[in-house]
């Protein structure tokens, strides 16, 4: 179906499902007809029983989609829930990966599952305790309180606000300081002995990159609660690190502008890391 509606970029068919949206009754109706037509002149039929037209609220490739935006489905939220303590390495496996598909709901999922993770390891033990557990309800909490996100608008003004902590890095999308979409990773071991200007401009690049559908060609606002970053770019490069020198080069083909934001401010992307439990 790509190559039917590959000129229309209103119409974004996923194998063998199409969701159309639109702001109006009347957009989306010139919307159909339009779908409907390409398919008639390519002989594509669809199946009526799975067919819904006219809805405010689908149910899209386990998405809820909404006028309000786009949620998780509940079944999925439901299982999360309902999950018992995993009795072996394949049972965590199964909801590390189901919580994984819930990742850009959830802020700083990577920071979260670092201790369960560190159980799948070939070395590892594999001790569940009383720690271990609670950082598994933390998990399921989160999940639950998975936010409902904002529809990206091409016309509107693009944030993406970062922040780096002792394990990972945090970002998520903004668009009128509503979130779009979340991200996080873990970083190695060797990136977790960086000085923390290496790991707060880390950030940025893995949210500008992560994000590169929506960031690249724009410009963006970056926003970080390391003051030290904004006068990074200002230096001679040959007075600063060639680690750091790599990463500002990297930087270059986006069109950013920094802004400070107090951690205390910077609720989105930080909250999660003070919550995230160390042992």
């Amino acid at each position: 179906m790509d190559e039917i509606y590959e000129e229309d970029e209103d119409i974004n068919p996923y194998f063998d499902d199409i969701a159309l949206g639109s702001s109006t009754v009347e957009e989306h109706c010139r919307l159909l007809r339009r779908t409907l037509l390409k398919a008639r002149k390519a002989n594509l039929k669809f199946n009526e029983l799975k067919t819904q037209l006219s809805q405010t609220s689908v149910n899209y490739l386990s998405h809820v989609l909404s006028d309000e935006g786009i949620k998780p489905d509940p079944k999925k939220i439901r299982a999360i829930e309902q999950f018992a303590t995993p009795n072996c390495k394949e049972d965590l496996q199964r909801f590390l990966g189901m919580v994984t598909y819930l990742a850009k709901f959830t802020p700083h999922l990577s920071n979260l599952t670092h201790n369960l993770r560190q159980l799948l390891k070939k070395d590892s033990v594999g001790i569940w305790d009383a720690n271990t557990e609670r950082d598994f309800e933390l998990i399921k909490q989160a999940i639950m309180k998975s936010p409902c996100l904002k529809y990206f608008d091409k016309n509107k003004e693009v944030t993406v606000s970062v922040d780096a902590s002792k394990n990972g890095l945090g970002a998520v999308l903004l668009q009128e300081s509503q979130p779009v979409a979340y991200r996080s990773v873990s970083l190695t071991q060797t990136q977790q002995r960086y000085a923390q200007i290496e790991k707060e401009l880390m950030a940025g690049i893995y949210g500008l990159e992560h994000f590169n559908y929506y960031t690249y060609g724009k410009i963006v606002t970056v926003q970080t609660d390391h003051k030290p970053i904004l006068g990074l770019s200002k230096k001679p490069y040959d007075t600063i690190s060639p680690r750091l020198q790599r990463m500002l080069l990297r930087l270059n083909k986006y069109n950013i502008q920094l802004e400070y934001v107090p951690g205390k401010n910077l609720v989105i992307a930080d909250a999660p890391i003070k919550s995230t439990i160390n042992h």
